[in-house]
């Protein structure tokens, strides 16, 4: 016997704009730093899955602290970038200025 659901397709299009319009609403809440650090993290990651250079790397900048890294709106600063310092790398894992990971997670304020 054949089970025949009632409005499948319905279902999946309301189902589909729901998840969609959470995350666009989600993402016009984010400030446009954390945007902008959200897409550099993406890019970054799909370079060292795919194996290859970055199309447009962030110019070198020196920062003589973190903080003034993330004011300029350098979240995190990765090993292969110009702006990378050892000394601004305090775990020594090849991201410097990283954001702090509390007891609660990720920090969603601005330092």
């Amino acid at each position: 016997m054949k089970v025949k659901w009632p409005n499948l397709g319905r279902w999946l299009l309301v189902a589909c704009g729901l998840l969609i319009g959470g995350l666009g609403g989600w993402w016009f809440t984010l400030k446009d730093w954390q945007q902008d650090e959200l897409l550099f993290r993406a890019k970054w990651k799909i370079t060292q899955i795919f194996r290859v250079e970055p199309a447009d790397p962030r110019p070198y900048r020196y920062f003589a602290n973190c903080n003034e890294a993330r004011l300029a709106g350098y979240g995190s600063i990765y090993a292969n970038e110009p702006s990378y310092r050892p000394e601004l790398d305090e775990d020594s894992d090849g991201v410097a200025c990283e954001p702090w990971r509390g007891s609660r997670g990720w920090s969603r304020g601005r330092p």
